[in-house]
């Protein structure tokens, strides 16, 4: 689902943040920007986001580096950060103002107490607080939340936890 804020114009898509959290699918948006990039000349910042760096920075480093692999394969331009802190979807937004992006594009979270019919807290402020066109892309059916079980989409294969 593309969100754009009324005032502002989608017409080239030159710079694209891209948050990843340890959540399941949290690369499966790669697979669909792909097409976006090569339309484009596009540069890419990755933006690795975690609440608890002891017990999320491996595993963003891990996911930080499946995709700067990809993004060397298909020779797209991108600079990986990473953020520590509580509020991160505040945090997004005030990076892609800083880089004055043309797009955000995020994994769509869903409530777990109500799965079919809303979006998650994250995603919920990403979408009603940006000046910018923001990019929810849903995870896949396949995509799995049990602890310890194996998450595979496409070219990426990573052992997940399970995280709310």
């Amino acid at each position: 689902v593309l969100n754009k804020p009324p005032e502002k114009k989608l017409e080239s898509v030159k710079k694209i943040l891209v948050p990843v959290r340890p959540i399941p699918a949290a690369l499966e948006k790669y697979d669909f920007l792909r097409k976006i990039i090569r339309k484009n000349d596009t540069t890419l910042k990755i933006l690795g986001l975690a609440t608890d760096y002891e017990k999320d920075a491996d595993l963003l480093k891990g996911l930080a580096s499946q995709l700067n692999e990809k993004l060397k394969d298909d020779e797209v331009e991108a600079s990986t950060y990473f953020k520590v802190g509580k509020n991160m979807a505040a945090e997004v937004l005030k990076i892609a103002a800083l880089m004055e992006a043309d797009l955000i594009v995020i994994t769509a979270t869903i409530d777990s107490s109500f799965k079919k019919f809303f979006a998650g807290p994250y995603t919920q402020y990403i979408i009603n607080h940006s000046r910018f066109p923001v990019l929810s892309v849903k995870p896949s059916a396949t995509s799995t939340q049990v602890e310890g079980e194996q998450y595979t989409r496409g070219a990426f294969t990573q052992k997940m936890p399970h995280y709310n």
